[in-house]
């Protein structure tokens, strides 16, 4: 029985207001251990997995509750609880972030949750599944089942998931640089989030936002069109600062650490681009708020684009030795756990390091790598694949009378060319941004 309606808000007031976790966790062991009706022993292994894989980040200790879940749900042949368990480990993995495994878990979880009843569940597997595939770079997997998601989740009208799914959905164009479609499934998400008032899913949009000015500050820079850049730039700054206090006032690590980092992006874009140098010390001042929390919390994920950002400014103030061991540290990291998006992104920074030294064939081989991997990540029959998925998808919308008014389909090219050696370097963004923070596990 997923109840992550009143879970999410209520692990929102215990965050915010402070309550120690262990006596927490600890009466709900407690719970397991005494109580001799499987179903309130369900619903406490339900409550702990959720706070160790959501809050307290624990999260060895819960693929170990996950464990006992699924044997406890193997015991009562109970198809609901086995596919919770599953899950549960899918979203431990990810966070530990051992994406094969996480992906084989989410799929394990699909094959249990198969009845009517499990529609909600199975519409949350799907959304961990297709977050994983996002972190791994899979944007053409990470679109088909963000989109599996949302199906089920307007058929049954379930607002808060289904904002989820539009956010989520949001963010894979938003990968592809598809910007008109993703402000459209981010705005639909931010104004069901303001209606449902879900302050911190409402931090996620605002932070999805920033990032769309963000980039298209980005592409401004590239057309040398300094009014744009600037006008991008600050309402970028807006967002995520609207964000930030969110986040602060519910003391959410996660939350701060992306912000913090995403603020930190803006003013290194602005020192690079808007001739302000002072802007890399502020920068550097959230990239360190940034890394801090990331090390506290052990964030592979968080540190592999920490060290890349930091070396990035290291590098552009000359600082050539100190920039590529943060670089390098940042390398290794992202190919440990198979982060591609900081893998392109360091190999783009080595090869602009090296050029400013003069080692012009290093230069070379790091802009190899960078357009190798980059174009492994988005080509053209991914796009077209994704395109087609999109379109299915409104056909079977419009078919199941599911939304009043029938949905525009349009087709737009996705933009495939990115510059290469002679663009400023963008700064890697966390779209999962918030997303990391509250997956929606099911509800029931």
């Amino acid at each position: 029985m997923f109840k992550r309606v009143s879970i999410l808000l209520l692990f929102c007031s215990i965050s915010k207001i402070s309550l120690a976790q262990t006596a927490y966790t600890d009466s709900l062991k407690k719970v397991i251990s005494t109580s001799k009706n499987d179903s309130a022993v369900f619903n406490a292994y339900d409550y702990l997995c959720y706070e160790y894989t959501h809050n307290t980040l624990e999260y060895q200790e819960g693929i170990k509750r996950a464990k006992e879940l699924f044997d406890l749900g193997t015991k009562a042949n109970n198809l609901h609880w086995q596919g919770s368990a599953y899950n549960y480990m899918g979203i431990a993995y990810q966070g530990l972030s051992d994406f094969n495994l996480s992906i084989d878990c989410f799929i394990k979880s699909l094959t249990y949750l198969t009845e009517k009843k499990h529609a909600a569940a199975r519409s949350a597997s799907y959304n961990n599944l297709a977050e994983t595939y996002r972190l791994k770079g899979d944007y053409e997997n990470a679109l088909k089942y963000n989109l599996e998601a949302l199906k089920i989740r307007e058929a049954k009208k379930d607002t808060s998931a289904l904002a989820t799914s539009l956010a989520n959905v949001g963010s894979i164009y938003h990968m592809q640089q598809n910007f008109d479609k993703a402000l459209e499934y981010y705005n639909k998400a931010l104004a069901m989030r303001k209606k449902l008032g879900k302050k911190i899913q409402v931090a996620m949009s605002l932070n999805n936002l920033g990032l769309i000015y963000q980039e298209r500050a980005g592409l401004s820079i590239r057309a040398s069109n300094k009014k744009d850049v600037s006008e991008d730039i600050n309402k970028a700054l807006e967002f995520y600062k609207e964000a930030v206090k969110i986040v602060e006032e519910a003391n959410s690590l996660q939350g701060k650490s992306i912000l913090y980092n995403n603020v930190g992006n803006i003013y290194h874009l602005r020192a690079e681009n808007l001739g302000n140098k002072k802007d890399y010390d502020t920068a550097m001042i959230y990239y360190n708020k940034t890394l801090e929390i990331r090390t506290k919390l052990d964030d592979k994920q968080g540190l592999a684009m920490s060290y890349n950002n930091i070396g990035n400014i290291l590098v552009e103030k000359n600082e050539f030795d100190k920039g590529e061991e943060l670089l390098n540290r940042s390398l290794q990291i992202a190919k440990e756990i198979d982060y591609k998006e900081v893998i392109k992104a360091v190999y783009h920074d080595l090869a602009f390091l090296n050029n400013k030294k003069g080692n012009f064939k290093m230069a070379f081989e790091y802009l190899s790598k960078f357009s190798q991997l980059k174009d492994s990540m988005m080509n053209h029959e991914n796009s077209v694949n994704m395109a087609k998925m999109q379109t299915l998808y409104d056909s079977e919308k419009k078919d199941k009378d599911l939304l009043k008014k029938d949905a525009l389909l349009a087709q737009q090219k996705v933009d495939l060319t990115l510059e290469e050696s002679k663009n400023k370097r963008q700064k890697i963004i966390l779209i999962t941004s918030l997303f990391g923070l509250l997956i929606v596990i099911g509800l029931k």
